[in-house]
């Protein structure tokens, strides 16, 4: 017995030395236990089979990370980047080529330089940006008097020049704040480093407000035809956005049609509501299979799964 002296171990009466072997048994399985919790306890997305949608919403992921996304566990498998030995290789994608230029063998070892075309045997894919121009056209607005009366009239800008920024580089602004998380201060450094045309931040958010409107009746449609679908499949996730990562909910709604993406701030009736575009719905099963709340006062429908149009 460790931690006894064999002597004292054999002048122990036998009752005590069962019941000392029974409770060291029982410590050890109960430590064996522990460290099963405890392993449970760190457990996430990145470290197990559990969902993204189990890990604690609560738990802000670390700065610089993209949104919705979770800081790499400790017990993720370690080892070097790229391909194991054995895998099969990949090239890069060939794509259609602008130019080509056929390189021919030097001398033979020999010194002749007289051979006999046995055509390509390898293609080597170069790829480059073209030197970025960008197009800027200056509107020259005039004035001009009436030869008959002495009126001033001047010339005015139509509509989709107003703005000063073309729909291309638009698109681009929208796509690279809308899309990718970029912030504003790095696409204005983008702007004026590769494209060499100095933007504003105010004129920045300009550009995305529109963006955004001339979107929102596209988004406004999707959402229409997920809500009037016969079956929608329902869930949320943490969302986290903004300089401070602000804790989000990402909500869709989804059918094989179309998926409607929402971001709200809450997790509630409130945000579910939104989802749903208002109206009396009957989503009763939906909220029981997606665990999001039993209170909220809708009618169970007819149907075990999904949810149907809106009733009256």
């Amino acid at each position: 017995m460790s931690g006894i002296a064999q002597e004292d171990w054999h002048q122990t009466p036998s009752v005590v030395r069962e019941f000392v072997c029974e409770q060291q048994q029982r410590l050890a399985r109960l430590e064996k236990r522990l460290e099963q919790l405890e392993a449970q306890l760190t457990q996430n997305s990145t470290n197990s089979s559990k969902p993204p949608s189990s890990d604690n919403p609560y738990q802000k992921p670390k700065p610089g990370a993209q949104p919705g996304a979770a800081s790499p566990g400790p017990q993720q498998a370690k080892g070097k980047a790229g391909g194991k030995q054995g895998h099969p290789g990949h090239g890069p994608q060939l794509v259609p080529p602008t130019a080509e230029k056929h390189i021919q063998p030097g001398p033979c070892r020999c010194g002749s330089t007289d051979f006999t075309d046995l055509g390509v045997y390898h293609t080597h894919q170069q790829i480059e940006l073209p030197e970025i121009q960008m197009g800027v056209t200056h509107l020259l607005l005039h004035a001009s008097r009436c030869q008959a009366c002495g009126t001033t009239s001047k010339g005015h800008l139509s509509p989709e020049v107003r703005s000063g920024y073309g729909p291309r580089w638009s698109a681009l602004i929208a796509e690279l704040v809308g899309m990718y998380g970029t912030s504003r201060t790095t696409v204005q450094t983008f702007c004026a480093s590769v494209l060499h045309v100095p933007i504003r931040l105010g004129a920045i958010q300009k550009v995305l407000a529109r963006a955004s409107a001339a979107i929102a009746p596209h988004y406004e449609a999707i959402g229409q035809q997920a809500r009037e679908a016969e079956l929608n499949h329902l869930d949320e996730t943490p969302w986290y956005q903004g300089g401070q990562l602000q804790l989000q909910w990402l909500w869709v709604m989804a059918n094989p049609r179309v998926a409607f993406f929402l971001i709200h701030k809450h997790r509630s009736k409130e945000a579910f509501q939104e989802l749903m575009g208002g109206g009396g719905w009957a989503f009763w099963s939906v909220m029981v299979m997606w665990g999001i709340a039993s209170g909220w006062g809708y009618a169970k429908p007819a149907w075990p799964i999904g949810f149907g149009g809106p009733k009256g």
